[in-house]
């Protein structure tokens, strides 16, 4: 099932991969430097407007259940 995302995200060319010769066989998969930073970067700033949302709405409780610090909070909050 990964392998079968991997290949899709390759194909789309947000991923790629890179193989070394030899036993045990070594594979690492990267974020390409167009699409997949691309799309990391969308993903940090819906993040961020949840994460917003959330301190706006009385939510901060919640964001420290799901392990976000004060500081990683204080940081996002104040970012602007």
């Amino acid at each position: 099932m990964l392998l079968e995302q991997l290949k899709e995200l390759q194909k789309f060319k947000i991923v790629d991969k890179s193989s070394s010769k030899g036993y045990p066989l070594h594979v690492e998969y990267f974020l390409t430097k167009n699409k997949g930073t691309r799309l990391l970067q969308a993903f940090e700033i819906m993040q961020d407007i949840g994460i917003d949302y959330m301190l706006e709405n009385g939510k901060k409780k919640e964001l420290i259940e799901k392990g976000f610090t004060n500081d990683i909070l204080d940081q996002i909050y104040n970012k602007s």
